[in-house]
Parts: structure tokens; sequence; C-alpha cells
């Protein structure tokens, strides 16, 4: 049996002589397993190709007898079964911005949104219908790979009209469009936000509260506002992601440090004292004025380990530095300052490779590149998405 990750949040029973599912399950380790996806889900900040092998091991395949979504059928099991496939790709962070649908097998304006996102990214198609058809195109794709890639880099319909455009070159801190040019300017402090929710109307994901400093929510609207005027349309730069605190950013942090030691061929009789390490270590700093040495959090792991005799089985520096490549340690990330934005650009948020140099094709991006700048807006060049407010 899969085992299938959604439904997360359902009342944890399982029937007598069930198989072991851990989106059902009550035991410790599947109440883990979904507060560990949960915490992936608000990190907005995506996984990698080698995580989502992970997290995602089995493929989950479905059939339906009947249209489901839009003007459809809508027979429950059916809805059911679309509504399971389309959460392994929220729960992947492939649709972003979406929240997993409660599978109760009720057509709705959620699911169908989500079937319409999905089309819109995976099928390729630049009006979607809202509809998944027995054998059609958008369940063939919904029973294909979660890793799968956005329909343009697969070879069908561009997403964004600047699809087929060449892509965006970056060289060190420079990002350079045809004649456009965005350089970083690496936001590590600033003064103590005050934060306000931003709209709604600018959230990717309406129903999610998302907070920014004063002075980067008036230049972020502002710069909106002028991307609409020059045809980048919504959902295009809708914030995905804002302010986060210490403990939010420990919390991913924990979680994807894990998984690199789990990842890397270190000791799984380790992996108790090495959790134990990284929850001592980010509550020891966590009363220290930020932004954190670079090496800090590094710094009082290592001891940490050593303190309790803790062998890994490798080389515990070697995954911290690692992980610092896509994912700031608590007291160090610029999303701390409420003046760091995620926004929706095209694709997923995801450092893999193929996702990078897709959205580094597409119009919101190249539009960003050559405008973001007017409005106090830097780049931070690894992850197309990640804006910074450091005028």
């Amino acid at each position: 049996m899969p085992r299938l990750y959604s439904g997360i949040g359902s009342a944890p029973t399982v029937a007598p002589g069930a198989a072991h599912q851990s989106h059902t399950c009550p035991c410790p380790r599947c109440r883990q397993r979904r507060l560990q996806l949960e915490t992936l889900i608000d990190a907005d900040l995506g996984v990698g190709e080698r995580d989502l092998e992970t997290e995602l091991p089995v493929l989950i395949k479905r059939e339906i007898s009947a249209r489901v979504g839009a003007g459809g059928t809508n027979r429950q099991e059916d809805v059911r079964a679309v509504q399971l496939l389309l959460n392994t790709f929220i729960l992947a962070n492939r649709l972003p911005g979406l929240r997993a649908l409660k599978i109760d097998g009720l057509i709705g304006p959620s699911t169908i949104n989500a079937i319409k996102e999905f089309q819109r990214i995976f099928v390729g198609m630049r009006s979607p219908d809202g509809r998944v058809d027995p054998r059609g195109r958008t369940l063939e794709k919904l029973n294909g790979s979660v890793l799968q890639q956005p329909a343009s880099i697969a070879g069908g319909t561009p997403v964004a009209g600047d699809g087929a455009a060449a892509a965006c070159r970056v060289q060190g801190a420079t990002a350079r469009c045809g004649n456009c040019m965005a350089t970083e300017r690496r936001l590590r402090s600033a003064p103590k936000p005050t934060l306000g929710i931003v709209p709604k109307e600018l959230r990717r994901n309406p129903a999610r509260k998302i907070r920014l400093d004063a002075a980067a929510a008036t230049a972020y609207a502002d710069m909106v506002r002028a991307a609409r005027t020059a045809g980048i349309a919504a959902p295009f730069l809708q914030i995905v992601s804002g302010h986060r605190d210490y403990d939010h950013q420990a919390r991913l942090w924990r979680t994807r440090l894990l998984n690199r030691f789990r990842q890397s061929g270190c000791s799984t009789t380790a992996r108790a004292c090495v959790e134990r390490a990284i929850n001592r270590t980010s509550t020891a700093l966590r009363a220290q004025p930020m932004p954190h040495g670079r090496n800090a959090w590094l710094d009082r792991f290592l001891a940490e380990l050593r303190q309790t005799n803790c062998a890994t089985g490798c080389d515990p520096t070697a995954q911290v530095r690692a992980l610092r490549v896509g994912t700031a340690p608590p007291g160090r990330s610029p999303h701390h300052t409420g003046r760091a934005i995620d926004v929706h650009v095209g694709g997923g948020i995801s450092t893999a490779a193929g996702n990078v140099a897709f959205q580094r094709r597409q119009a919101p991006y190249r539009w960003l590149v050559c405008n973001a700048a007017r409005f106090g807006f830097r780049p931070y060049n690894r992850e197309p998405w990640h804006w910074e407010y450091n005028p």
C-alpha cells in the first residue's frame, strides 16, 4: 500500500485490520510525519528533487468513472480521488500558495481552483476549464510523477507569455535580462519591523495572512500596481511568503536539517541525539540579537554534539553548510526583517535546476529584473522568487 500524504488534520483513526497509512494512523511516527509535512507547507520554501523523493516516495494513481469539476457529474468517490491526487502536488509545494484540500468528496471552489491551477502549470492550458475527465489529459498528468516539470519545460504551452524567451543570465551577484540588470544587496539586518497584513488581493493564498514591514509593504504594493499596468496579470507577483519569526524559521531549519542527515547516509541510531542537539542549539541562541553571526548556529550545534557524545556517523559541519546554501538558520533569515518577499513568478518554490531555469525565462521575472530596483527591491539570484527590500 502506498503511504498517502493527504488529509492532514483528519481524525487519527484506523479501522481494525486496515493498512498502515500515515495520513490517518495515530502512531507517534505518523503523527510526527504529518507535523513535518505541515511545516513544509507553512515554509513556502519548497523542496528540492532529492527532498521530494524522500517525502513522497510512492506515486498514487486513481481512476474516475465520470467528469469531476465545473459542470461535472461529481460522484463522491470520483471527487475524493481527484482531491487526493491534487493533494500530492499541493503537499509537495508543486502548486504554490494552495492549501491541502479536505478530502470529503464534495466539489467546491477550493477543489475547482486547485484543478485550474494544476491545468495551468502542468497541462499548459492558457484558459483552464476546471474539469477532470476520465482518460483525459488532466487526469493523465495528475497520475504522473509529482516531480514532473511544468508544461512549458516539457515542451507544452508556456505558462507565462514570455515562456519561450531566452533565459536571463546570472553571473555572481548580477542578473541580466537583455539590457536590464539587477544586483543583489543582501539584507541581514534592519530596524525592528512595524508589521502589517498584506491586502488579500496581493496574497497568493488569500486565506493565509502574510505580514510585512510597513515600508516594504508600501513599496511592494506600488511595484505590483506598476507590473499590472505593464501587463503582468494576477496571480503573478502575488506574495507567497513574507515575515517569519525566529520560532517559525527554527521549525523549518530543524525539519530540513534532519532530512539532510537522513539523506546523506548518517547514522540512523543517532537521529534522536541529533534532533535534541538541533533543538537545544536553536533554543540557546533565541535570545541573542539578530542577525546572528554566520557560524553562530553551527558552532553551538557542534558543541552540543560534543557535549552529549552524539556520534553522527557523518560530517555534521558539511550537512549544515550544504543546507545553508538554500535555507537560512534561525537568526540569519532575511525574512526575520519583514522586508523579504517570496512572490509567484511561475513554476514552484523550488531550487531544482529545471524550475529555476524555467522561472528565469518567464515574463514576471524579467519584469522584476528590469524594474524592481525602482521600488527598492533586490534579487537573491539563487531563488528567482525571492526579493529583498533594501533601497
